[in-house]
């Protein structure tokens, strides 16, 4: 299903933006809404890729390449695989559980925690892709 839409750079990408348009948000009552629908659309997102992978192929699926520094032989990719594919699910829904389970607490009232809080975010996307793609170029060299 990947049809060449990309999947997982917006799964990447989106609680970065989200961060990045937190400062205008003048209220901290609109910085926890805000919070809450980036986390529910990369609940989407995530749940979007799950659909379409397909467990029968035991390689990467939802690949994306591109050359970054092509005079150092450097590029971005992304793609996921049997465990990656599942880990990215659950962070985003563990993420989705926690945003619910703070609304409450005090500390969520402040627009550096809802910024510190979709950072997080891109951070557990970046590793639950990232690791699994290291470890499989290591086995190949």
């Amino acid at each position: 299903m990947n049809n060449g839409w990309p999947w997982l750079s917006l799964c990447l990408l989106w609680p970065l933006i989200g961060a990045a348009l937190l400062p205008w948000m003048v209220r901290w009552q609109a910085c926890r809404i805000w919070v809450l629908l980036v986390t529910v659309l990369e609940i989407g997102l995530t749940q979007g890729v799950l659909y379409g992978f397909d467990p029968s192929d035991a390689g990467w699926q939802f690949q994306q390449q591109s050359e970054w520094i092509g005079s150092l032989h450097i590029y971005f990719q992304l793609a996921v695989d049997g465990v990656s594919v599942w880990l990215l699910s659950g962070t985003a829904w563990l993420t989705f559980m926690v945003t619910m389970a703070s609304w409450r607490h005090p500390a969520a009232r402040s627009w550096g925690y809802c910024v510190s809080f979709l950072s997080v975010r891109v951070y557990s996307c970046a590793i639950s892709m990232a690791l699994i793609c290291a470890l499989a170029l290591l086995s190949v060299s």
